[in-house]
C-alpha cells in the first residue's frame, strides 16, 4: 500500500484513520478533519467522504470512520 492509497475504505481502520489525522482532537468539526486529513497526504476519496458527510461534527474517529464507509 502506497502514502496516500488506502485501497478500499470499507476495510480502513480506525488506527489507518487516526494515521492521516494526527493532531485533531475531537469532538471537531467536519472542515477540520477533512483539512488535517489533505494536509498529511490522506487520499482525495477519503477527504471528499469526510467533506460530505452528513454530519458538521464529529465526537471521534470511529464516527469518522462510519462516516467514510457510509455505516
Amino acid at each position: 500500500m502506497n502514502q496516500g492509497d488506502l485501497g478500499d475504505l470499507a476495510n480502513l481502520d480506525t488506527q489507518t484513520l487516526l494515521q492521516h489525522l494526527p493532531g485533531v482532537r475531537f469532538p471537531a468539526e467536519k472542515e477540520q478533519v477533512a483539512a488535517t486529513a489533505e494536509r498529511n497526504d490522506a487520499p482525495q476519496e477519503l477527504v471528499e467522504k469526510i467533506r460530505n458527510a452528513d454530519t458538521q461534527r464529529f465526537n471521534g474517529p470511529d464516527e469518522v470512520l462510519q462516516a467514510v464507509q457510509g455505516r
